[in-house]
Formats: structure tokens, C-alpha cells, sequence
């Protein structure tokens, strides 16, 4: 079975991969998707470095860690929200299967992140942290409220940019992909229709892009 049939043709692609109960290449691209949303703070910690601002290094450290946990809590609760709707309406599917579908499905969600965080880092390398939002002296000792602030008023000056903007609509275009997959994917997996499939992998999709749109901009 080739891997290009998860593009070309994802329904003959999850019929096969019905019978492998295996997720270790589901969870490899997880974490790859979880490496690629955590450059977004990586960024902004290769735009800082060598400046006077260690004493937001740790909270930098702490963001990163939990752009990295976004994808590795999406998979089980995208995957238990489509399960439910599914249930929802009687259809037969179980989640142990839902979850090793849904996993390929997040392989163009490594493209969002990529996008994301390269779309911030262009859009903010050449502003100098110093003067947008970081305070720039060793000797300030701020709380982790304030430092908070100070790191999402810097990362938040990109969405100004054309650049980022640009990246923003790219990462989305790569989440529709991943909800075509994802709903072929639950469409394979369970008795639903194919409006069905697309009622449950297609709302939490769109309330999530709804609510990570509102954060970011």
C-alpha cells in the first residue's frame, strides 16, 4: 500500500488500514505535528537570543512545552468528538479504530504548524523585542502574569504582517486537508453516512479553527 493513496485515494487507503491495530506510525506523525506547532515558540526564542531577556527563557521553555501538547490532546478528543456525534445518531464505530484512522489524518497538520511558525518567526525576526513588548534589562524581575503579557504582546505584533497573515491561510488550507481525510476516515470506520461523516468530523473542526483564530488574531 502506498502512502500517496492517503491523498489520492483515502477511502481505498482507511479500508486497508482497518485491519492493522497498530499506532506507531500515527504517533510518529503526531509528534512530528507536535515538534512543528512548537517552533512557533521556538521562534520566538531564536528571534530573543543573545538579548538581555533570560529572565523570560523559562516561560518561553513552559509555551513550547504546551504548543507541543496541543497536537497530543487534539488526536484523542477530535477523535472521541467524531466517536460521540457518531454515537450520537446510533451509528456503529468504535473509538480504538476512530483513533488509529484519525492519526493519518494529521499528517498535513504537520504543514500547519510549519506554516504557523515559520509565518510568525518571518514576520517578527527583524522587530527588535526590545522595542514592541519584552523589557529588555537583566535586573527586571516580573511576574508570570506580566511576563505572559509581555511574550503574547511581541508574538502578537505578526498578525499586523502580511507575512504571517499569508502563513495563517496557508496552515488552514492544510487543516481542510486534514479534515477530508479525517472525514473519509470516520466515513471508513463507522456506519455514518457521508453527510453524517462530514456533521462529525466537520463541526469540532470548524469550532476549533474558530476559537485558534480568535486566540491568535
Amino acid at each position: 500500500m502506498r502512502m500517496a493513496n492517503l491523498f489520492m485515494d483515502p477511502n481505498r487507503f482507511f479500508e486497508e488500514r482497518i485491519k492493522y491495530p497498530t499506532l506507531t506510525a500515527q504517533s510518529i506523525i503526531i509528534l512530528v505535528t507536535a515538534l512543528a506547532f512548537a517552533g512557533d515558540m521556538i521562534g520566538v526564542y531564536i528571534t530573543t537570543f543573545g538579548m538581555e531577556v533570560n529572565h523570560y527563557e523559562s516561560l518561553i521553555v513552559v509555551l513550547s512545552m504546551m504548543y507541543i501538547a496541543l497536537p497530543l490532546v487534539l488526536w484523542p478528543t477530535f477523535t472521541f468528538t467524531f466517536w460521540a456525534i457518531g454515537k450520537a445518531v446510533n451509528a456503529r464505530l468504535s473509538y480504538g479504530l476512530l483513533l488509529r484512522m484519525t492519526g493519518w489524518g494529521f499528517l498535513p497538520m504537520i504543514g500547519a504548524g510549519v506554516s504557523w511558525s515559520l509565518g510568525r518567526y518571518l514576520a517578527i525576526r527583524s522587530t527588535n523585542p526590545c522595542d514592541s513588548a519584552l523589557v529588555c534589562d537583566p535586573l527586571f524581575i516580573g511576574t508570570i502574569a506580566i511576563q505572559m503579557e509581555d511574550i503574547y504582546l511581541y508574538v502578537g505584533s505578526a498578525t499586523s504582517s502580511v507575512i504571517f497573515q499569508t502563513a495563517f491561510i496557508v496552515g488552514v488550507l492544510f487543516v481542510l486537508l486534514s479534515t477530508y481525510l479525517w472525514y473519509n476516515a470516520v466515513y471508513e470506520a463507522s456506519t455514518l453516512t457521508r453527510q453524517g461523516s462530514l456533521l462529525a468530523v466537520g463541526l469540532p473542526v470548524l469550532i476549533f479553527l474558530s476559537v485558534y483564530t480568535y486566540l491568535i488574531f
